[in-house]
Order: C-alpha cells, then structure tokens, then sequence
C-alpha cells in the first residue's frame, strides 16, 4: 500500500469524513468521489516523482562509496605490487644476519633504498603489524630516514616477526623439493626450493643454495622462473 493511500485512510477513520460524506445527497457524493478519481493519476505521478528525487540521492552516494572502495583497492594493489618488484634484487630479507647483503653497496642513496624496500614490503604485502608507532613513516619533517635509522627500523621488525606477530603456516606446493639452478652474472648455483609458507598476507617460496638461503614472494618467483633467471632442474632433463 502505497504512502498516500495509507494517509489517506488514516486521515478518513480520525477527521470523521465517511460521516461526512454520508451526510451528502447521492449526486453530491457522486460529484465528490469523481473529483478524487480523477486526481489520483496526480497523486501517483507525484509520489513517483517524490520516490526518484528520494531514491537519487541515496544511489548516487551509494555509487560514489563503492568507487571510492574500488580505488583504495587498486592502490593497495599496485602499492602491494611495487613492494614486491622493490626486494627482488635482494630477496625477503627475514633474518638479522642478512640484512648485511643490503648495506654492501658503495651508495649510501642505495643501501638506503634497499633497507626501505624491505620495510615497505613488510608493510604493504605481509601487512605486519607495526612493532612501535610510525615505524612504517620513512620521513620525518619531509626529508627521508638515515640509513641507521631505517637499518634499525628493519631490525625490530624482524625481531617482531621472530616472536610471532605474523601468522605463518606451510602448505603443499608442486615446487617443494624441488631442484633449481639459480643463474647469476658470475655462475650459477644449483640448490632446492626448501619450503613454500603463507605469511601474513603473503606466500613466500625458501630457496636454500650452497651459500645461503633467499626467500621470494611466490607471484615474483613465477615472474623469475619465465624470466630465466632461476630453472627448475627437472624440468631440465
């Protein structure tokens, strides 16, 4: 039952106008009810008309919420995915003692980046909570961190992540156990994939060499794999 209607009936049972309208001749009531039928496509235009300029609004609020969800998704997305592109010379650096393969570069500029990128990857794609405030603000009053400060700022989240404030849990994956041969421009390595684990919001593929251990995100791995740059040794045979 529509608005009006409803008004319309409650109006007739409280103000006494069946009583009323009764109390006419039959010719005045006839007069009177045509009157009112003819003003009910009126009525129902305006309620019509009344319901869009209503719904309008609240549609187009609703719109512009979804869009503006739809781009933070997106940014989150490409921030996840320029996080991922800025370790892959280095790897997932998930142990104090090697993050001394970032700071091996002559550039400050570089190793300064290198620590950066590993902090940013722990922010935007594992989305580790942050051991202290701001840890994850790489400036201060517009001009970026030392390179002491960003080394002790990848410290303690490390730290962090060693007692536990990422969840981490392996699972099966084709890759596991398998051979690869990782290709450098010196020579090449040959060595296993130890482990695939999901970490935070993650999964991060373990590879062990004969002289050390380096970790990828598993989309990044694919992308070396295609690339050339690591060859599964079965594939080989």
């Amino acid at each position: 039952m529509s608005i009006f209607r409803s008004e319309a009936r409650l109006l007739i049972s409280k103000n006494h106008t069946m009583a009323w309208l009764l109390s006419k001749t039959f010719e005045e009531r006839q007069a009177i009810v045509s009157i009112a039928r003819a003003s009910i496509s009126t009525v129902r235009a305006e309620e019509t008309l009344a319901k869009k300029l209503l719904c309008e609004p609240i549609l187009q609020k609703g719109l512009e919420k979804e869009r503006g969800y739809v781009a933070k998704c997106a940014l989150q997305i490409k921030r996840r995915d320029q996080a991922i592109d800025a370790i892959s010379p280095f790897g997932f650096i998930n142990s104090l003692n090697s993050i001394s393969a970032l700071l091996d570069s002559p550039s400050e500029s570089d190793r300064a980046s290198a620590l950066a990128a590993q902090i940013r990857f722990r922010e935007r794609a594992l989305l580790q909570p942050p051991p202290e405030p701001k840890i994850y603000t790489l400036s201060r009053m517009g001009k970026k961190l030392t390179e002491e400060e960003l080394h002790r700022r990848l410290m303690l989240l490390i730290e962090a992540d060693q007692k536990g404030t990422l969840l981490a849990s392996s699972f099966d994956h084709p890759f596991t156990g398998r051979s690869i041969r990782r290709w450098t421009e010196e020579a090449n390595e040959d060595g296993v994939v130890s482990s695939i684990e999901r970490k935070g919001e993650t999964t991060l593929v373990t590879l062990s060499f004969p002289s050390g251990s380096v970790s990828h995100p598993l989309v990044h791995f694919e992308y070396l794999l295609d690339e050339g740059s690591f060859d599964l040794l079965d594939d080989l045979l």
